[in-house]
C-alpha cells in the first residue's frame, strides 16, 4: 500500500495499519506492508524505468529520484495521534 503523509497524523495512522513501513522524500511517501519490505533502490529504479512508456520520462525521473533516499520508517508511538475516521481531523484542517 502506498500514501502521501503530508501530517504526523497520516504518518503515524499508516504506521500503526502497516507493521512494515518504508518512507520516500522524506517520510512524505509512505509505503506499507504486511511482509518485511527490502529496500533496494537500484531494482525499484529498474522497475520504474520497465514503466516509462506509461508514466512519461518526467514521472520516471521524479519517481527514481524518490527511490534514492527510501528508508525503514520510524515507529509511531502510543502517544501518536491515530485518525480512525470517527474524527476526520486531517481531511478538514
Amino acid at each position: 500500500m502506498c500514501t502521501w503523509s503530508p501530517t504526523p497524523t497520516v504518518h503515524a495512522t499508516f504506521r500503526r495499519a502497516f507493521p512494515y513501513v518504508a518512507e520516500l522524500e522524506q517520510g512524505l511517501l509512505l509505503i506499507g506492508s504486511n511482509e518485511p519490505i527490502s529496500i533496494d533502490p537500484d531494482s525499484w529504479k529498474a522497475r520504474i524505468a520497465e514503466c516509462s512508456q506509461y508514466l512519461g520520462q518526467g514521472i520516471t525521473d521524479d519517481c527514481s529520484r524518490a527511490v534514492d533516499g527510501a528508508q525503514p520508517a520510524e515507529p509511531s508511538y502510543p502517544s501518536d495521534f491515530v485518525n480512525t475516521d470517527l474524527f476526520p481531523f486531517d481531511e478538514f484542517n
